[in-house]
Order: structure tokens, then sequence, then C-alpha cells
């Protein structure tokens, strides 16, 4: 079993920010640990610490909105697990 390296949400926003170009808010990193894009593991009531290899294969892709048409021409961002 591979040893997993876990580091804190700064360091995980820096690697989605480098490695997809573009900036990452903190809401959305929780939203993919809840998800199970990136492992997470809890450290106290508030704190949790991210897989360093998950954050580095995530991949953000930019999308319309699905089902109907936004009101602005915004697109959303969605995480993708490339296949292991």
């Amino acid at each position: 079993m591979p040893k997993i390296d876990w580091i804190g949400a700064p360091e995980v926003l820096a690697i989605l920010e480098k490695n997809n170009h573009r900036e990452v808010h903190p809401n959305y990193l929780s939203y993919l640990g809840r998800k199970g894009r990136i492992a997470r593991k809890q450290v106290d009531k508030r704190s949790y610490l991210y897989s360093k290899q998950d954050a580095e294969k995530v991949v953000l892709i930019r999308r319309k909105g699905a089902g109907r048409k936004p009101k602005d021409d915004t697109l959303k961002m969605r995480a993708i697990k490339p296949a292991a």
C-alpha cells in the first residue's frame, strides 16, 4: 500500500492553481473533499488534511451550466480524476 502524503489546504490550493492555471476558491476544495475527488483526513472539528497525490491528479475543466442556460455567460468548474 503506497504511503499517502497529507498536506494542508493552502498547499493543495497552490497545487490546483498551478496545475490548472486558474484561481481556486477554498470552498471548492472542501467540496472536492466531500465528494471524494481528493482524499481527506479530519484533524479536529474544523481542520482537514488532504492527499497530495490526489491533488496532483485532479484536473479542473470549465463547462457551461447543465440543464439550463445561465443568466450570465459564466462557466462552472468540474473536477475529474483521470483513470488510474
